[in-house]
């Protein structure tokens, strides 16, 4: 099967674009695209600040699952995690070690850097079916974080989910409006108009709505077949005889 077209590191395949319908499971090469999408256009269409991190699922599996501490640092040194102020980070319940994303359930942890120290929050569609495999994931990956502890993990409300497959789109959601929101708040504390803290109200999250997530898959699928046809008109014409 051949790729349609790549974005960073997301290379989007036919059961990508596939998965991006409704009722369907979001591959980790979509979440991953998103992330890359959302870097280049999450502030108002703008680029991200530098200090806003996403990390891709294919990064976290190996951060989750492999114990070589050289390695892990030396796949998470281009992100400079250690300068961000949020960092994105989604989570999979996949036990496999043969089968990235393979497992049943997506979630988002975030990091917020608060001076030398910072908070780990855990957004799930389905109560907190992943605070395990979050809290796990926050202790292996804090020391590459530049902390000398690691934070614990907090609950955050959110919408859940009314049915079982919407949990990786939810995941794209709230990176989105996080990111939009982050951004937004950087530039009114630069301005000397917004507090620093203010910018994450306790139960904001809940704006992000079912309703919401159905309309990002529409928007998913337009952005995917726009590139995608932005890649076949720059492919070269095979000649034709005659």
């Amino acid at each position: 099967m051949s790729c349609l077209f790549s974005l960073g590191d997301a290379d989007i395949f036919l059961e990508d674009v596939v998965s991006v319908r409704p009722g369907k499971w979001l591959t980790d090469s979509v979440i991953t695209f998103w992330f890359e999408w959302l870097k280049a256009n999450g502030n108002a269409g703008k680029p991200l600040p530098p200090r806003v991190s996403l990390v891709s699922p294919a990064t976290l599996f190996f951060v989750l699952h492999f114990e070589d501490q050289t390695e892990i640092a030396a796949s998470l040194a281009p992100l400079h995690l250690t300068t961000s102020s949020l960092i994105m980070l989604p989570v999979n319940n996949s036990t496999s070690l043969m089968t990235p994303g393979a497992g049943s359930h997506w979630s988002l942890l975030f990091f917020e850097r608060e001076g030398s120290a910072g908070s780990f929050w855990h957004l799930d569609s389905s109560g907190q079916a992943n605070v395990d495999v979050a809290q796990r994931l926050a202790a292996k990956i804090a020391p590459f974080l530049g902390l000398s502890a690691c934070p614990a993990v907090h609950p955050m409300a959110c919408a859940q989910q009314r049915n079982g497959f919407d949990c990786g789109v939810f995941v794209c959601a709230w990176a989105e409006w996080l990111a939009a929101r982050y951004g937004q708040a950087l530039a009114l504390v630069a301005a000397g108009q917004e507090e620093a803290r203010a910018w994450l109200p306790e139960r904001a999250l809940l704006e992000v709505t079912q309703a919401d997530v159905a309309h990002l898959r529409i928007r998913m699928g337009q952005v995917i077949a726009a590139l995608g046809a932005a890649r076949q008109q720059r492919a070269p014409r095979t000649p034709t005889s005659g």
